[in-house]
């Protein structure tokens, strides 16, 4: 007996459709949850996820139409359809914010839907979609506030950990030291986004290093330890042109996720700072063509994607999709990309334009929910791209602001800054807190160093510079 879809299900199956065009198997032993719709079915639910585990993923999505049981039975493998996706698009993940991937199953439901529409359209190279200079997608104008003191204790930026990044959460003093524009306090970080790590021991089988207060575990051939670099999708460690990659969820390499490969000629060494799974390398010389290459965990082992010679970038990894950028002579053009297998789509009318790019750009941070933005400075202050839904925040300051704070206080979006004048006073505070307490690991600027050991301070300095 066929029964008919519930409109509930329906309505949410029809809007992941709609939503994808806008934008080894496991045993059977899991929990089962039988449903009303499930009592008139004729065969065990059961049996239903063992059909759909040998079943392509366009099978399972067309199968669940069949009636409300295979719809029910769908909802429930989403084990089965988690492994059948990672294994056709590697960049896939539900429960980002402010994507419709909720599930695996919505997952899948929406790479299905993004393969059978005609508004993909399939590409072997980035450089084959037309880039012209367009008019620039929906914008809005965000005046950003001047803070005099302290940002708003409860205050969350985009981006952590950005060192580099004129819209970082932290800003960084002197090369050395991070400050809170919360709390106004500087702790000592140890400069570069490529360093070493520390190697805390070493036996047959293992070496363990500390990576920024984190303690990784690779194999023992990688004890001697050229660099490490760690993104919210992995972490990568490399001894001369030997790597070793592990997602970011696990930090010890006989969990067995991880996995090893060599490194390319001319690779780039944070395994792309912009988007969390693609890396690139030169072919001979950094002046040559690069290729643009795919971390895929699910199957241990880097992938080749495309080379080019043109001004091309990635930038993102959201909802499915790797953002690329590319240069239109009038700024940047964003290009959505879909991937199945090494499979590239792309499509035209998603296509972000008119985005400045003069400056250094970050996705946000996962600890901060903030994957469906990138986050740009300009020369008039920073642009807030939102990969959700195309539109642009263009954030505007004074003349003078220096250092920009773009992210959520009290519920609510906005944007502050530091002048330039207020950098430099912040400046001169630490090099009297440096002075009266040399070595301490953290300072706050908001007060001066206790009177007697300033007036101490002051005293030798003065008395050196009259000898």
């Amino acid at each position: 007996m066929i029964i008919s879809i519930t409109r509930f299900d329906m309505h949410r199956n029809m809007q992941l459709m709609h939503d994808a065009d806008v934008t080894p198997q496991r045993h059977l032993d899991m929990a089962i949850k039988p449903t009303e719709n499930m009592a008139e079915s004729a065969i065990p639910l059961e049996i239903a996820l063992a059909i759909f585990s040998f079943c392509e993923i366009e099978a399972c999505v067309d199968l669940r139409q069949v009636s409300s049981f295979w719809n029910e039975a769908f909802k429930q493998a989403d084990e089965i359809v988690k492994h059948k996706v990672l294994g056709r698009n590697a960049v896939i993940q539900p429960g980002e914010a402010g994507s419709e991937l909720e599930t695996w199953t919505d997952c899948a439901l929406v790479f299905v839907a993004r393969l059978r529409s005609s508004k993909w359209r399939a590409i072997e190279s980035v450089e084959q979609v037309d880039t012209p200079p367009g008019k620039k997608s929906e914008a809005r104008i965000l005046p950003a506030i001047q803070v005099y003191g302290r940002l708003p204790s409860d205050f969350r930026g985009l981006l952590v950990g950005c060192d580099h990044s004129k819209v970082n959460e932290e800003l960084i003093l002197k090369d050395k030291y991070a400050i809170d524009g919360r709390s106004l306090r500087a702790r000592e970080i140890i400069p570069g986004r490529d360093e070493m790590g520390r190697i805390d021991s070493v036996d047959g089988h293992k070496v363990q290093v500390t990576y920024k207060d984190i303690s990784v575990v690779l194999p023992a051939k990688m004890a001697e330890l050229t660099n490490i670099y760690m993104n919210d999708a992995v972490i990568v460690a490399r001894s001369g042109t030997e790597c070793f990659l592990l997602p970011r969820v696990s930090t010890d390499f006989r969990d067995g996720q991880g996995f090893g490969y060599s490194q390319k000629y001319y690779e780039s060494p944070e395994f792309s700072n912009r988007s969390s799974y693609i890396s690139t390398y030169y072919q001979d010389a950094p002046q040559t063509s690069r290729t643009f290459r795919l971390a895929d965990l699910y199957h241990k082992r880097m992938v080749d994607l495309f080379s080019t010679s043109a001004n091309i970038d990635a930038v993102a990894t959201f909802n499915g999709l790797v953002w690329f950028t590319k240069c239109t002579g009038k700024g940047l053009a964003y290009i959505p990309v879909f991937l199945d297998g090494t499979n590239m789509y792309y499509r035209k009318d998603r296509m972000i334009h008119g985005i400045d790019g003069r400056f250094w750009g970050d996705q946000g941070s996962k600890s901060r929910d903030a994957q469906r933005y990138t986050c740009y400075g300009t020369e008039a202050g920073a642009e807030i791209i939102d990969l959700a839904n195309g539109t642009v925040t263009d954030i505007e300051t004074a003349d003078d602001a220096s250092h920009i704070f773009a992210g959520y206080s009290n519920g609510e979006f906005g944007a502050w800054y530091f002048s330039s004048k207020m950098m430099e006073g912040l400046k001169k505070m630490l090099t009297v807190h440096t002075k009266v307490d040399p070595g301490r690991a953290e300072y706050d600027l908001s007060k001066k160093p206790e009177k007697e050991r300033w007036w101490k301070t002051m005293k030798m300095g003065m008395t050196k510079s009259i000898s």
